[in-house]
């Protein structure tokens, strides 16, 4: 596996709808989700230590798309070959059929053992992060953290600065833990929103906090 920096060529021809790293047992999940794919040809896993890399790209073969121009689709990758309590950044490019790409990320998460999780396996306390990178003018990653003792309704929003919905990126339930998702700057109904100052809210049972983000473009 070669070390590099990514660099994003012409965009390529996909709606992302979600971004998300998630560390388990000695693994990390990651999740994505598109909404459209036009010749779209697949996507490349790229991981670092640190949010400017220099990164390495996880998968020897191209991970083949499975959308079109009409629906989306959803897809995972498990990186094995991590060390606990190391924290990860992830990137997630997209290729499509004339080689053009585009670079979504980073996220992050930190895979934890069996005894880790048994031992220190909660967030003594719930954490909303500045989004990263800030401001953004593709993708920006927002990281939290969840405390307490069983799993939760969890929701993250986004807001315009007119405090109206723009963008729902989680609304489940979620256990005590890490979490980092992106978000591509389209709205609900996967349409461009315009450059300008948005507002990002994590609920969590009774604790919230929101933080503010820029998007230029």
């Amino acid at each position: 596996m070669a070390t590099n920096i990514l660099v994003a060529k012409e965009p390529a021809s996909i709606q992302l709808r979600l971004f998300s790293a998630a560390g388990n047992y000695s693994t990390i999940v990651l999740t994505w989700i598109t909404a459209t794919e036009i010749d779209n040809a697949g996507f490349n896993i790229h991981r670092g230590l640190g949010k400017e890399g220099p990164n390495i790209q996880l998968n020897e073969v191209l991970i083949p798309a499975q959308g079109d121009e009409l629906q989306g689709a959803t897809y995972s990758f498990t990186d094995y070959d991590v060390t606990n309590g190391v924290i990860y950044y992830y990137w997630l490019e997209d290729v499509d059929l004339r080689g053009n790409s585009t670079i979504h990320g980073p996220v992050s998460a930190i895979p934890t053992s069996v005894e880790d999780r048994e031992e220190a396996p909660i967030p003594t306390d719930f954490s909303l992060a500045q989004n990263y990178p800030n401001p953004f003018n593709a993708t920006t990653a927002i990281s939290y953290q969840l405390s307490g003792v069983s799993p939760q309704r969890t929701t993250l929003k986004v807001y315009n600065i007119a405090g109206q919905e723009v963008r729902t990126l989680v609304d489940e339930e979620q256990a005590p833990g890490y979490y980092s998702v992106s978000w591509d700057g389209r709205d609900n109904l996967d349409k461009d929103v315009s450059s300008g100052i948005y507002f990002y809210r994590l609920q969590a049972g009774s604790y919230t906090e929101m933080k503010k983000m820029v998007l230029l473009k």
